[in-house]
């Protein structure tokens, strides 16, 4: 169902839209382990951000298709639901 999909904004580059998955695949395990590597990649990489201006959110739609969660505003990326 749509209302199990979510999007989450995991990439180094804000500017990236987020990647949608399974809520029951985002726990919180999983969330401090993803700050951890976050802050990482962003220190590892601070010289490719660091004169980037900030990005807005970029708007997403979950949706389940074909049993996955998507990103229904994404080109390529949103299936319709098989008849």
């Amino acid at each position: 169902m749509d209302k199990d999909c979510d999007g989450y904004y995991f990439r180094a580059d804000a500017c990236e839209p987020p990647v949608v998955l399974p809520k029951t695949a985002v726990t919180k395990a999983f969330e401090k382990k993803l700050t951890v590597l976050q802050g990482e990649v962003r220190g590892a990489c601070v010289k490719q951000f660091q004169d980037r201006p900030a990005c807005s959110a970029q708007p997403f739609a979950a949706v389940c298709a074909q049993r996955k969660c998507r990103d229904k505003l994404r080109t390529g990326d949103y299936l319709p639901p098989a008849r």
